[in-house]
């Protein structure tokens, strides 16, 4: 029986896999310097060999590093954007919904995640006024990263483990409702993401 899932696991993961493997098995570029980000339309390929970028059609590569998505008050979706072949199609045949979604659920998506976190914060205050402070004390001495904020931060965690202190004051022009601002940062913003 393990070995009639296994083998439906394996088939179903083909090409990804194998795509997977090979990518990982190359040595990637690094993050271009600031000043070799391109603000142009269209696909944008940097490279690890020292050329400078190139405008390209689409992307080269079956398999490309990164996905991330900045969501603005003056864009329906960001036009930036680095990801691998396969999500084109995911992301094309998704951008739909997540307007209908926004439509209709934004308010109550955004005020169940404040109640839920709400939530968190009296929970931990319930379990002090119980009388449970001897065991949040000893769970907070096994895990003392629980002081350090929300523990799905990557600025928390880098503070916290490798001593990184991140500024992550760039990140406050993609609130902005003045697209100029974005625009007139974009290499120093690029470098951020």
């Amino acid at each position: 029986m393990d070995e009639h899932f296994n083998k439906l696991g394996q088939k179903s993961s083909d090409p990804y896999l194998a795509m997977a493997t090979n990518f990982f098995k190359k040595e990637l570029p690094c993050k271009p310097p600031k000043s070799q980000w391109k603000f142009q339309s269209g696909w944008t390929r940097y490279t690890k060999d020292g050329n400078p970028p190139e405008q390209v059609p689409y992307p080269l590569e079956d398999t490309l590093r990164h996905l991330f998505k900045t969501k603005t008050k003056w864009a329906k979706y960001n036009k930036v954007k680095k990801l691998s072949q396969e999500d084109v199609d995911e992301i094309e045949g998704t951008m739909e919904e997540e307007e209908e979604e926004e439509e209709e659920g934004e308010m109550s998506q955004e005020l169940g995640q404040l109640s839920s976190e709400s939530n968190d914060v009296s929970d931990y205050a319930k379990l002090l006024s119980d009388g449970f402070q001897v065991a949040v004390e000893l769970e907070v001495a096994d895990d003392p990263w629980l002081l350090m904020g929300a523990p799905n931060s990557l600025a928390n965690v880098a503070r916290f483990h490798c001593n990184i202190h991140l500024d992550k004051t760039d990140r406050d022009y993609f609130a902005t409702e003045d697209p100029n601002l974005v625009i007139d940062n974009f290499p120093k913003l690029m470098d951020y993401c």
